[in-house]
């Protein structure tokens, strides 16, 4: 615990050391920003004053030049008064051009038509009509800016001179190279070269997207937006910008027509700053140890020893061992604490015992009401359709939702199912009940087996708060035809072994589970079964049985067993079957319940004409049945002499000379060793467990005729039941294996 403890601390320690430190870098870093903001713009302040001043030295210039332009026309005009003559000499007129260093010369008369020119043909030029139109003094002086044909701007000046409105008008053109220069912002350039922010940044200077001067940041490009430093805003800030894989934090902004863009590397930026927090880490690495190792070992001397005697008592008490008591007194806290455990784990011991009272009391409960669901063996009888079934059930530890039912919807058809609910315990015992109550009840409704399935599901999901499922595998056999008709509502395939054959899979495609999804409509198949054929059902505790080694019994080693086994009696397969789950999973706990369903069908019943030519059929049919069931020639000799006097009675009394029918049906039951001959007709009534017993000790000729049949009867058979059902007579013959012979 001591060292948890520590890295637990170590861990917030640490934590509280990085958030103190990052707090301290973007305090440090947002200061160190605006130290580095302040420091820019003052520095661009004085760009800006210097900028003004080169501005003025420019306006002054201009002003001169201005002047100048218009004392050369006034000498030109002096010259020509006094000269007239040169107007009409171009050699004088060029000399005069050239004196005056203008580009052309021009003379206009008064109404704007040229009279002289220089240099000679000039290209076109006319005066501005409104300066002709006037009609007064001319005296001014027209600047005009143009890019050269080298790329660079230029000013020239159109000088218009007309002393009075009658004389004519001189026209000047020429260029200032000095005013050209100081537009081209050569003084700026030199002072701005001068200004160094730092010691590796400065100020660049652009007009529009073209850098002037760049600061002695020594910039190879010539453009603004090659190093993205362009913008449509009046003011820019830039955070991380990068010129010549060199990064910068800077300010721009627009002062008159120029951009003024300040540049500060971040190595200088952030120089402070990383100062700073190099000095900070050291003393918050000796804080934080200092912290560290003081609550550590304030904490173990006062808490973690404390702890450690009480988390020893409590591994005592989690391994099971209920009367340990605590016992620290270190602190009325730990006091408190021990008070409170020992009382809870007293309490806790007396809780233990009364869920263990409640939970068997619940596991007996439910185990009632599971054993309650299931229907006993000897409620198939009496029937006159006698049918070979075995079920069981063997539950695992805790009770589970395995069950089983069968039940006669007729006397011609059998019902039977075998299902498993998802969950354990009396909530699954109570789903099973009501699974089996719906089934149950709709099935003798005589609706078919997919109608039974899609209104039981129905119905289970309308109350189904717990979420459970069920899963059922439900047949209605028809036993004269052996006509199948089943569903598979997500349960264990069945295994059928035809007569004579191996067994296998029944493959029907199973519908959904019960319980879950209310509108679901199930799906009913059918198939046909032959006298001597076998059903095998089971759920999944048989086939997910497992061993020691987490293996499942699974359904390869179910067939291989089914295949071992030779005996046709179905309570000695269900009883091989377990004995090989036991022998596979040893002493491993099964969690689930192990339930298997056996039914055997002995075919369809015989049906005759009430004539005595069908005589050897009958004989015939009780031969082949005593052979199939390996019955001895003797037990055969007694059931078909009592079977031809049943059969001759009913011939020669039953139908008084009509037509009538007689069904015979042979059932052998392995378990209790005994054959049931059981006769149907439709004749009169006639019950002969009434007829009088002949007196033997008489001579032939003196005793009554009648009663000798039923008396022989009598003597080759065990019992011999009668009834009188829906205007038909029932007779059943049984005889016990072993028996009067």
């Amino acid at each position: 615990m001591k060292k948890t403890f520590q890295k637990w601390l170590f861990g917030v320690v640490l934590a509280a050391f990085v958030l103190t430190f990052a707090g301290s870098y973007l305090v440090q870093t947002r200061l160190s920003r605006a130290a580095a903001e302040i420091f820019i713009r003052v520095k661009l302040k004085d760009a800006c004053a210097q900028l003004d001043n080169a501005c003025k030295n420019y306006e002054r210039l201009a002003a001169i030049v201005n002047d100048s332009a218009l004392v050369y026309a006034d000498y030109l005009e002096l010259w020509l008064k006094y000269q007239p003559d040169t107007i009409r000499q171009q050699d004088e007129l060029d000399k005069v051009r050239t004196a005056l260093k203008a580009s052309q010369l021009r003379i206009f008369n008064a109404k704007g038509a040229m009279i002289a020119a220089s240099p000679g043909n000039p290209p076109p030029e006319l005066i501005p009509a409104a300066l002709v139109t006037s009609g007064q003094k001319v005296r001014q002086v027209v600047t005009h800016k143009f890019r050269a044909a080298n790329g660079t701007d230029d000013i020239e000046y159109n000088v218009y001179l007309s002393p009075d409105a009658d004389s004519g008008f001189i026209f000047l053109k020429f260029y200032s190279h000095s005013l050209n220069e100081a537009y081209d912002l050569t003084d700026i350039k030199l002072f701005a070269e001068g200004f160094r922010i730092g010691s590796g940044g400065g100020i660049i200077i652009a007009r529009g997207n073209d850098i002037l001067c760049d600061g002695m940041l020594n910039i190879k490009e010539t453009k603004l937006s090659d190093i993205g430093l362009l913008s449509d805003k009046e003011l820019q800030t830039y955070i991380n910008i990068t010129i010549d894989d060199k990064t910068y934090f800077g300010l721009g902004y627009k002062y008159r027509e120029y951009w003024i863009i300040g540049l500060l590397p971040l190595s200088e930026v952030y120089a402070h700053r990383n100062q700073m927090l190099w000095l900070m880490s050291i003393g918050y690495v000796i804080l934080f140890s200092v912290v560290f190792w003081a609550i550590a070992a304030l904490v173990e001397r006062k808490v973690i020893k404390g702890i450690e005697r009480i988390c020893a008592s409590l591994d005592k008490i989690t391994t099971g061992d209920l009367l340990t008591r605590v016992d620290v007194h270190s602190s009325p806290e730990f006091i408190q604490l021990s008070s409170g455990i020992n009382s809870t784990v007293t309490a806790l011991r007396e809780a233990i015992d009364e869920a263990g009272r409640r939970y068997e009391n619940e596991l007996k409960l439910a185990a009632a009401i599971q054993a309650s669901a299931l229907p006993r063996m000897d409620s198939l009888r009496p029937r006159p359709n006698e049918i070979e079934l075995y079920a069981t059930m063997t539950a695992a530890r805790e009770v589970g939702g395995d069950f089983y039912d069968f039940f006669w919807i007729d006397d011609k058809h059998f019902a039977f199912l075998i299902a498993d609910v998802s969950e354990k315990g009396i909530p699954a015992a109570l789903c099973m009940m009501s699974a089996k109550t719906w089934i149950k009840s709709l099935a003798k409704s005589h609706l078919e087996p997919a109608a039974v399935f899609t209104e039981a599901n129905r119905m289970l999901c309308f109350d189904n708060d717990t979420g459970m499922f069920v899963t059922v595998f439900f047949g209605i056999l028809e036993l004269d035809t052996g006509k199948l008709t089943c569903i598979n509502a997500g349960h264990n395939p069945p295994l059928l072994r035809r007569a004579g054959e191996e067994y296998e899979f029944l493959r029907i495609e199973p519908d959904f589970i019960l319980g879950t999804l209310p509108d679901v409509e199930y799906r009913q198949t059918e198939l046909t079964l032959r006298a001597g054929d076998r059903l095998f059902l089971y759920t999944d505790g048989v086939t997910e049985a497992i061993n020691s080694d987490e293996e499942e019994f699974g359904n390869k080693r179910l067939l291989t067993a089914l295949k071992q086994f030779s005996s046709d009696v179905p309570g000695k397969l269900a009883g091989h079957i377990y004995g090989r789950l036991k022998e596979f999973s040893g002493r491993c706990p099964q969690y689930d319940d192990m339930t298997m369903l056996i039914l055997d069908y002995p075919g369809g019943p015989l049906t005759l004409d009430a004539r005595v030519e069908e005589l050897p059929k009958l004989q015939h049919y009780i031969e082949q049945a005593c052979a199939r069931n390996g019955l001895d020639a003797n037990i055969e000799n007694h059931l078909q002499v009592a079977a031809e006097e049943v059969f001759l009675n009913i011939v020669n009394y039953a139908y008084e000379d009509k037509p009538g029918t007689v069904s015979i049906r042979f059932c052998y039951t392995p378990e209790s060793r005994s054959v049931h001959l059981t006769f149907i007709d439709s004749g009169k009534p006639y019950d002969p467990q009434l007829a009088a017993a002949p007196d033997l000790s008489e001579n032939a000729e003196e005793r009554r005729p009648g009663g000798l049949g039923v008396f022989l009867i009598r003597e080759l058979v065990d019992s011999i039941d009668y009834q009188r059902k829906d205007n038909q007579n029932i007779l059943v013959l049984a005889k016990t294996i072993g028996g009067s012979e």
